[in-house]
């Protein structure tokens, strides 16, 4: 491929919907939402049409094409916070107020969040947004953020510094003086969170039909498999492949006689329904193989260490384990129950790969960034370490004990006191 054949390229693409416009840049970046937006038995309404009204109206608009810094923005009307509402910009979850006697099903509205080195929980404003009043609570959010947002420092330009420096009430009165007085905020419905994954054979709202999750290591395919991808969605499916905030990737519209042909397929073999514990629950960032601000490789030693972690624990309940290269933290480190971040150590060898470890990160009700643990992880020791981690919570946990209620409960302290028995005995 040369520079020349790029046009046909960006053409063959935009004439099956995909694009790259506003991709990158200080403008909306994609939205994202409920990947089973239309099919969910968990969502309160289909926020398809939704999703699509905002995106189509930011989208090349010139009047927001010049924001301090990038914005971010989920909807979703699942009761399982799919779109994880607590690390975007502007968020909506699904709420419902009695309004006139009514009850009215729609949306509770969060700004501020983000992460990098600097994270951010969202704060939830006190206002209830029915779904027809979407777009114009978003775009005057957004123009709060382009007219009061920071401009300075692009380090501390994201609308998650303006939000912690006003406050909500501040906020949420300016908000006031453009939309004018809205509903207090009413019930809401997000019920917990399920990290964004689908593994499995599932039910659709849709009598007779099934989504079928699909583990994407890493969320990583070559050419020859994503063809495949779409030729089995095409002969199982209704034609659709979803994608979803865990790397992982969804065949909707499945009829229940199709199901059992789908899962001999040979593709489901490395793109399994039914993964590994721990490779199904292992996120990375794309690294120094492909990232120039990436310190250290990612992909390959995440994929290393969930297969190490998957030989050596038995575990029924799934821990979430997420790898970044940098402090941008695109592989969502805070949110995870074992998130790495990738750092160099000199050794009598030379410098090495190596990671800091930071543990019980959640969202939904009661979400919380992880802890950062004290003592850096040689790249090749991370798999033994996160191993004997792991042990220690399966001795200690009750029943049925998340990992991320298991931190809560045993306490940092008593974590970092076997961890560092741990690093002395690697070394």
């Amino acid at each position: 491929m040369t520079v020349q054949d790029l046009p046909d390229i960006f053409n063959r693409l935009e004439q099956v919907g995909l694009y790259s416009y506003e991709a990158c840049g200080d403008c909306p970046r994609t939205i994202v939402g409920n990947p089973l937006a239309g099919i969910d038995p968990d969502e309160l309404m289909d926020t398809t049409d939704l999703v699509n009204e905002v995106n189509d109206f930011f989208l090349m608009n010139r009047d927001f094409s010049n924001l301090p810094r990038k914005f971010k923005i989920s909807i979703s009307a699942s009761t399982q916070n799919t779109a994880h509402a607590e690390i975007n910009c502007l968020a909506y979850t699904p709420a419902k107020q009695v309004i006139n006697g009514e009850e009215v099903i729609g949306f509770h509205v969060w700004v501020g969040g983000g992460l990098s080195a600097k994270p951010h929980l969202a704060q939830k404003l006190d206002i209830f947004v029915r779904p027809e009043e979407v777009l114009k609570v978003s775009e005057a959010i957004t123009a709060i953020y382009r007219d009061h947002g920071y401009r300075e420092k692009r380090h501390h330009a994201r609308l998650k510094f303006l939000v912690a420096d006003w406050g909500k009430e501040k906020f949420l009165a300016e908000l006031t003086k453009i939309i004018g007085q809205f509903p207090t905020q009413g019930e809401d419905l997000t019920t917990g969170w399920n990290g964004a994954y689908f593994d499995g054979v599932h039910p659709q709202r849709q009598a007779g039909l099934n989504y079928v999750g699909l583990n994407i290591p890493v969320g990583r395919v070559d050419a020859n498999e994503f063809d495949e991808i779409a030729r089995l969605a095409d002969v199982y499916g209704d034609g659709f492949v979803r994608s979803t905030m865990s790397q992982n990737l969804i065949i909707p519209g499945v009829p229940d006689a199709k199901v059992e042909g789908l899962l001999t397929e040979p593709l489901l073999e490395r793109l399994s329904p039914n993964p590994n514990r721990f490779m199904s629950r292992t996120v990375s960032c794309t690294g120094n193989e492909y990232c120039n601000l990436a310190v250290v490789e990612t992909k390959a030693r995440a994929v290393s260490v969930a297969k190490y972690l998957d030989e050596h624990v038995q575990l029924e309940e799934p821990v979430r384990i997420h790898f970044i290269g940098c402090p941008n933290a695109c592989g969502q480190k805070h949110i995870a129950d074992i998130g790495l971040q990738g750092a160099l150590i000199k050794t009598p060898e030379g410098m090495v790969d190596a990671f800091d470890i930071a543990v019980g990160g959640i969202l939904g009700p009661n979400a919380k960034f992880n802890d950062k643990l004290k003592g850096r992880v040689k790249g090749d020791d991370v798999g033994p370490v996160l191993a004997q981690l792991v042990e220690f919570y399966k001795e200690t946990r009750q029943a049925d004990e998340t990992f991320h209620a298991w931190t809560n409960r045993v306490g940092l302290e008593s974590i970092q006191s076997r961890y560092d028995e741990i690093l002395a005995n690697i070394a």
